[in-house]
Formats: C-alpha cells, sequence, structure tokens
C-alpha cells in the first residue's frame, strides 16, 4: 500500500470514486499502462478496492472499481478514510499555486506520551476541552478556516 503509484491510485478513488483502469491512466499519465494494471491487481487481491460493475465493450471487458467498504473493520475503514482524505488534502495544497506552509501556519508533528489510562483519557478529555472552546468562534476578519487532525495510535512496544 505504500507504493506512491498506488498511494495516487487510492487518491484517485478517493477524489472520483467509481473508475476503470482508463479514467485513471487518462489522469496519472506519469504511471505506466502495465505498472497501472499490475498495481489496481494488488489493491484489488489486498482488499482496498472492489469490483463495483463489468460491462463487455468491443470484446473486452471493462471493469469499473471502487474503495471496498465491506471486509473491513468501522474503525480500521473509518481510520483509513481519513488517512487517504489527508493525504488527498495536502496533496491538492501542495499542487495550487498559492501553497505558503509558513504563511498558513502549517505544521506537524509527532509525540510519545508515557500515561496510565486514567492519565491518557484526562488528557484526551483536556484536548477535547480546549478545541470545544475555539470551536465556537465566529466567521470575523482575519479569521480562516484550519483543520486540526488528532491520531492516537499506539507505540511500538519495545522488546524485553
Amino acid at each position: 500500500m505504500m507504493n506512491p503509484a498506488r498511494l495516487r491510485i487510492m487518491e484517485f478513488f478517493i477524489l472520483h470514486g467509481t473508475s476503470t483502469a482508463a479514467d485513471i491512466r487518462r489522469e496519472l499519465v506519469d504511471i505506466p499502462q502495465a505498472s497501472l494494471y499490475r498495481h489496481l491487481k494488488a489493491l484489488y487481491d489486498d482488499g482496498w478496492i472492489e469490483l463495483d460493475s463489468e460491462e463487455k465493450k468491443r470484446g473486452a471487458t471493462e471493469r469499473k472499481y471502487r474503495l471496498a467498504s465491506g471486509e473491513v473493520s468501522g474503525c480500521e475503514a473509518q481510520i483509513t478514510d481519513v488517512l487517504l482524505s489527508l493525504m488527498a488534502t495536502f496533496k491538492n495544497y501542495f499542487a495550487g499555486r498559492n501553497a505558503d506552509p509558513v504563511r498558513d501556519m502549517l505544521c506537524v508533528g509527532t509525540s510519545a506520551l508515557l500515561l496510565s489510562d486514567e492519565e491518557y483519557t484526562e488528557f484526551l478529555k483536556s484536548l477535547s476541552e480546549l478545541v470545544v472552546k475555539y470551536m465556537g468562534y465566529a466567521p470575523d476578519d482575519g479569521r480562516k478556516q484550519r483543520r486540526i487532525t488528532v491520531i492516537s495510535s499506539p507505540c511500538e512496544e519495545e522488546e524485553q
């Protein structure tokens, strides 16, 4: 999945929904046709995309694919959708003519916290209260909409 071409194909599905290989090929012109079919097969075999429909056209079968919806748990599907959506958002941002990470105060960071479940619950409660405090601001001069994404994940366990 972390192959750059496969990520771009997944972004394509997020932006366009159901698509054929030909649709994808028209937009992702730098991916050779044979590679595109190989990546689609790998994404299909690994369960990231699924067959939406098949149609006979001039002696060939045209297949339409879409992001998979069934085989993953609700939580896994939600996380995947959020992460892929973020990737598409950043790709569109950096593709824009006016992308200026300094002006737009773009930042990213990660921290590992050593907390008990109770301490972590308190941390999340405090973070939620802080976000809610600022969510209530009304539109005004100088205010811009900004996206804050918080992802909590387990750290890799150190071998003991």
